[in-house]
């Protein structure tokens, strides 16, 4: 596992559900800077 996933306060949950995922992929990615990954 990522080092930085084991410290104490770390976000560890990267799984959303929404009815409008282009929307949402947008809106992390722009806030967080995160990068999404499809899963079936």
């Amino acid at each position: 596992m990522d080092e930085k996933l084991m410290r104490h306060g770390a976000f560890s949950w990267f799984e959303l559900m929404t009815t409008d995922v282009p929307a949402a992929k947008k809106f992390y990615s722009d806030l967080l800077g995160w990068t999404t990954r499809d899963m079936p």
